[in-house]
């Protein structure tokens, strides 16, 4: 990993846990499905690299000034890209539908009242100064590994990124990262058996 520094904002049985139960709507073995029922899939493609995540996220922004990035996953309808997840300045929740090239493929979706747990996940975002979701990533990427998707959680009132890195040249799953969201350092990691 790229970052050394360790939080201490969770305690790490608490993180691995955490994985282990399948947070949020995956189950780490299924598709997860994005709020417009996109279907997301945790594997990549060949293009499916940082630089096109970062793409992506930077296109989103552009399309929602003032927004915060909630969740970045591959799609594989019919146009293959990413679908980032955004919280709006108006508090509403986006899903961002983005090439591997950086365009933006759905610039006039409907936006969505946020879910109880992006409401509580908003609330804490508003007093909090985070580094960009790219730079997360980025910071945390292991050797050899890609990024598939990222998701922001509230853990006990603390921000948590559990992003999940695919091994760039074998496509399968590698490694998941616990990164707090406030600082972007990694908290802890658990490889895929």
């Amino acid at each position: 990993m790229n970052k050394t520094t360790k939080i201490a904002a969770l305690p790490l049985a608490a993180l691995l846990a955490f994985g282990a139960a399948g947070c949020g709507n995956d189950d780490n073995d299924k598709d997860t499905a994005n709020n417009s029922g996109t279907s997301v899939s945790a594997s990549t493609s060949t293009k499916a690299t940082l630089n096109s995540a970062k793409k992506a996220i930077s296109a989103a922004y552009k399309a929602y000034p003032n927004s915060k990035a909630l969740n970045l996953a591959t799609t594989t309808n019919s146009k293959e890209g990413w679908v980032v997840t955004l919280l709006t300045a108006a508090k509403q929740v986006v899903d961002v539908q983005v090439d591997y090239d950086g365009t933006v493929l759905n610039k006039n979706v409907a936006a969505q009242e946020p879910t109880k747990d992006q409401q509580g996940i908003a609330k804490l975002l508003a007093d909090m100064d985070t580094p960009g979701l790219d730079e997360i990533i980025s910071d945390n990427t292991p050797k050899d590994g890609v990024i598939a998707s990222a998701t922001l959680e509230n853990s006990d009132d603390t921000l948590v990124w559990t992003l999940k890195y695919n091994n760039k040249n074998t496509n399968k799953e590698m490694t998941t990262v616990w990164a707090d969201a406030a600082s972007g350092a990694e908290l802890a990691s658990e490889d895929a058996s």
